[in-house]
């Protein structure tokens, strides 16, 4: 599909294809389960049995119906968007009761242990709040081995993902509260106090990506500076440092935080890097598609897996299958795939709020990038502002419904912000994964060759430009966010949804 600059002729209407339909089927069905779900958590049984037949019958009538219109001429065109939606309603029926079973499973684990002494295995990084530091642990019983479930630990102590603690906890069920049920989304079950550490270990984990992953953070030391916490987070996902510096307001103001977050972008410019590589490695069609699918979910991993980082991967993946077997890539297909698969697989994603940022803004892009970039070439803007601020324009439009009731506010300089930081952020994640690679290569062989004197230096000649491109985007951000009215207030959040997505469904 050609772009047209200017002139009359709009750009191709995107095909938007029946596995669409699979995918909303599959978020809406997931999404009802679990909302029913956490009403009802604290009650024993979190399944709604009553739900689960009415979704059933729900996707039976659309197999019913979608036959029934199967060659009666025009209205045969939505047989098989209805056949599809009817296939994601009990896919993601299916999928939310199996999570939810075991969700309840692992609350009557974790709650009829009742605390006390227990190990647990911390997963993720750990985030500072008022009452100390939380993070996500598999609670483990001290007697038998049983891993019992998973629970949100709070503790005065900084644990960090694959600690291995034996300590003391208060074991409490979930509240009602917003951030209880952004925890259940999780899979969390309980929340866990820490009173006393008795003993605090590494899991046995050799050299793996977790491994590689805490090597390269100590390189890095995310807590020396707001720059280097930047840099920390856009290479390895690790946000705990940013979240606490004053940087991440300034960039929250400025609607920039997407920037840091592990997402498609980011994939995307390793996508790029890897193809200039591997095409002078002299490697056919599918064996190059094949190294970048694989060094891209290690970095997935390596970053922390976070749904939309997943989501891309997803997308990566089936857009490889599609050209390995001789078929063109699909945008539109490789999203709805991905969401419909991510979602079976991991119903809470649904509640994820970085999930759905990122599958919004990725939609949009597809299908309203190409237009807002026409009408801002025949405004006469030149076209490497327009590619950049369309992106922008089009990933507001449809954040905002997300966000703003979230937040309640909206950052009116995002569009210059982006478009000033934007390719400072770009070239520290390509910089920045150069010299973090280098950094932490040197800091191996330093330790086997037993020699640790000039692994300072090296580090720092190696990190020198991402520092330096750090240090730009807090400045652009900083400037940014002192523009007056730079971040506003909406108090009627609930209006934006309809007038936004409205205007995209017409």
């Amino acid at each position: 599909m050609g772009m047209v600059g200017s002139g009359r002729d709009l750009p191709v209407r995107p095909y938007v294809p029946p596995t669409a339909f699979l995918a909303v089927g599959v978020c809406a069905s997931a999404l009802l389960m679990l909302e029913a779900g956490w009403r009802l958590h604290d009650c024993g049984d979190v399944v709604s049995w009553p739900g689960a037949w009415a979704l059933s019958l729900m996707s039976v009538l659309s197999f019913a119906l979608a036959r029934r219109l199967r060659g009666s001429g025009r209205l045969g065109s939505i047989a098989r968007p209805i056949a599809m939606f009817g296939m994601g309603v009990l896919i993601g029926c299916v999928a939310a009761t199996g999570w939810l079973l075991r969700w309840q499973a692992g609350s009557r684990a974790v709650l009829g242990a009742g605390g006390g002494a227990c190990v647990l295995l911390v997963r993720g990084d750990p985030s500072a709040g008022e009452r100390g530091f939380s993070s996500t642990a598999l609670m483990v019983d001290v007697d038998t081995g049983k891993r019992l479930g998973s629970v949100r630990v709070l503790s005065d102590a900084k644990l960090e993902n694959g600690s291995s603690v034996r300590a003391v906890c208060r074991v409490k069920a979930l509240d009602d509260s917003d951030y209880a049920r952004s925890r259940f989304a999780k899979g969390e079950v309980a929340s866990a106090r820490i009173v006393s550490i008795l003993e605090q270990g590494t899991e046995a984990r050799g050299v793996s990506i977790g491994s590689l992953r805490a090597r390269a953070l100590r390189v890095l030391d995310a807590g020396g500076s707001d720059y280097r916490a930047l840099v920390a987070g856009t290479v390895c996902g690790r946000t705990t440092e940013l979240n606490q510096s004053e940087a991440q307001a300034d960039f929250s103001a400025c609607g920039l935080t997407h920037l840091v977050a592990v997402s498609g972008s980011h994939f995307a410019y390793i996508a790029a890097m890897l193809e200039r590589a591997l095409r002078h490695a002299g490697l056919s069609k599918g064996a190059q598609q094949l190294v970048m699918l694989l060094v891209m979910a290690a970095y997935m991993v390596f970053t922390g897996g976070a749904p939309s980082a997943i989501r891309s991967v997803c997308m990566v993946a089936i857009a490889s299958a599609a050209i390995m077997g001789h078929r063109r890539a699909h945008a539109p297909s490789g999203l709805a795939i991905a969401v419909a698969a991510l979602v079976a697989v991991d119903p809470g994603a649904v509640y994820d709020l970085g999930f759905r940022l990122s599958v919004a803004s990725v939609l949009f892009i597809i299908l309203f990038g190409r237009y807002v970039r026409h009408h801002l070439c025949a405004l006469h803007v030149p076209a490497p502002i327009a590619d950049a601020l369309s992106i922008t324009l089009v990933a507001q439009w449809a954040t905002l419904p997300l966000t703003l009731p979230v937040f309640g506010e909206v950052s009116l300089v995002s569009p210059l912000a982006n478009l000033l930081v934007g390719p400072a952020m770009s070239g520290l994640l390509v910089t920045g994964l150069l010299g973090t690679g280098v950094a932490t290569i040197s800091d191996m062989l330093a330790q086997v060759a037993g020699v640790s004197g000039a692994v300072g230096a090296i580090a720092e000649f190696a990190l020198a430009p991402a520092d330096g491109l750090a240090r730009l985007s807090v400045f652009f951000a900083q400037v940014c966010a002192g523009i007056p009215f730079a971040l506003v207030s909406v108090e009627s959040s609930w209006v934006v949804a309809p007038i936004a997505y409205g205007a995209a469904l017409l």
